[in-house]
């Protein structure tokens, strides 16, 4: 048995007793990674994963191995408003779908062995990211409680989309637009909870205002129609996309953080107006892709997201394990 650390969001940690099995990780990432390479070869390229942790464990079974952990988001950052209170998250490694079973298997038995989430987590959640085109892993996954919540999205630079409706104004985003720009990413956020069911942070309006406040102008646009302002849209720059890096295989990318329309507009060729601007900027500058994220079972965002040239890429499984909000 080993001590394991769970980390906190305030950065101390909790205590749990863990067994752990180590082996060599080499030669089970290379099968890993050719088995990816055949199925999306815009993936990037895995890294083994450790042969021991620090936090959380390291599971293993014939063909498979994973490393498992618990995060807690801290309630008052910017990234809590999409996420869970905690999150129970497996990054795997597997050569077949019987491996994943038994991961998954494996894994539900260990976090069996665990304290319960302090009463206060109203949302937990275990999660699995994983390959979007890697269909063989679709029917472990959802026997065992999985469904898909979140996809991440690409599009290389230069790929072909609508260009919108050309009555409509796109222009850089002013500090008089910032009221009614936050408006509309909250109408986002609340709409988005349709799909992605998390508690509304207290902090998320102000957390928006200043994202939107300190964004660069550049890449920062609304729409206007008639006078008024019914859409926006942000893009950061590869710069402070980093941690969406380990997902794209083109370095750099740009991220596409909030895109909406107000619901009066849609249909009207709005948002495809204000993504073709945001991709003629990004092409312009030389970046390789543009990455985001859209909910997966919402019915409108896969067929907008691939009409404007955006694939799937990743897919974030989930299962609830605790909703008491």
């Amino acid at each position: 048995m080993q001590m394991i650390l769970i980390s906190d969001a305030d950065g101390t940690h909790s205590e749990y007793s863990a067994s752990i099995r180590e082996g060599p990780m080499t030669d089970l990432t290379t099968a890993h990674r050719e088995r990816l390479a055949l199925i999306d070869p815009a993936l990037p390229e895995q890294a083994p994963l450790p042969e021991s942790v620090e936090s959380g464990a390291l599971l293993t079974v014939d063909g498979g191995a994973a490393h498992v952990e618990i995060i807690r988001s801290d309630l008052d950052s910017f990234t809590a408003v999409w996420s869970a209170d905690e999150q129970h998250v497996m990054r795997a490694r597997v050569q077949h779908p019987e491996a994943m079973a038994a991961l998954l298997s494996r894994w539900e038995t260990h976090r069996r062995e665990l304290p319960e989430p302090d009463d206060e987590l109203e949302d937990v959640e275990a999660m699995v990211t994983w390959p979007s085109r890697d269909i063989a892993m679709v029917r472990p996954l959802r026997r065992a409680g999985f469904a898909p919540k979140t996809v991440v999205a690409l599009r290389p630079a230069g790929r072909p989309a609508p260009e919108g409706n050309p009555e409509v104004t796109i222009r850089s985003l002013t500090d008089e637009d910032v009221p009614v720009a936050t408006r509309l990413w909250l109408d986002l956020v609340d709409n988005d909870q349709h799909f992605l069911d998390h508690p509304r942070r207290p902090r998320a309006e102000e957390l928006i205002r200043e994202s939107l406040q300190t964004n660069e102008r550049r890449y920062s646009w609304v729409a206007e129609h008639d006078g008024v302002v019914v859409g926006m849209l942000l893009l950061s720059t590869p710069e402070h996309s980093a941690w969406m890096q380990p997902l794209i295989r083109q370095d750099p990318a740009a991220y596409l953080g909030a895109m909406m329309v107000s619901p009066s507009s849609r249909s009207a060729g709005v948002g495809a107006a204000l993504v073709s601007r945001a991709h003629r900027a990004a092409d312009d500058a030389g970046i390789p892709a543009i990455s985001l994220h859209y909910s997966a079972s919402n019915p409108l965002s896969a067929p907008f997201w691939h009409r404007s040239g955006y694939r799937p890429l990743w897919t974030t499984w989930t299962r609830s394990l605790r909703r008491t909000g």
